[in-house]
């Protein structure tokens, strides 16, 4: 979905995002992001073991 420049609400959530980044000690909300998806690959690799196993 497109993002309107003008969009004010769009640049404050960018912003929120990258300062709750900051906070957690990322460098980014990119980062943040990358560990996420890597968080979840992992934890669903380990369901899907478990499953496995049963």
């Amino acid at each position: 979905m497109p993002v309107d420049p003008n969009d004010k609400s769009a640049e404050l959530a960018n912003e929120r995002a990258h300062l709750w980044a900051l906070w957690y000690g990322f460098q980014d909300a990119d980062e943040l992001k990358e560990w996420g998806e890597q968080a979840e690959r992992e934890r669903l690799a380990e369901l899907s073991s478990r499953k496995g196993a049963e």
